[in-house]
């Protein structure tokens, strides 16, 4: 799975796939982001990405990143003790 952060405010998440990839847009969700003055995907294994996601309660996440290779700090926003890192996947080769 591909995390989209665009400086503008939007997130998106979507699969990687290879062959059809321009097939897939993912929808844009508005975002607080901060911090960010490009652009930045960031590639997780979709399963460690729902385990975590499924473990945080409430509707609202926070993705704390800093490359697209460094680990990502997944906490909940009503600002819950649980934490969750998720390390980045390396995209695969052309």
């Amino acid at each position: 799975m591909a995390l989209t952060v665009e400086p503008a405010g939007t997130v998106s998440i979507a699969p990687v796939l290879g062959e059809h990839a321009d097939a897939i847009t993912a929808p844009a969700h508005p975002a607080e982001v901060n911090g960010a003055d490009a652009p930045m995907r960031v590639l997780f294994s979709a399963p460690y990405l729902r385990d975590a996601l499924n473990a945080i309660d409430g509707d609202t996440v926070l993705f704390q990143l800093a490359t697209p290779t460094r680990p990502v700090l997944l906490t909940g926003a009503d600002g819950q003790a649980y934490r969750h890192l998720l390390m980045p996947v390396r995209p695969p080769k052309s």
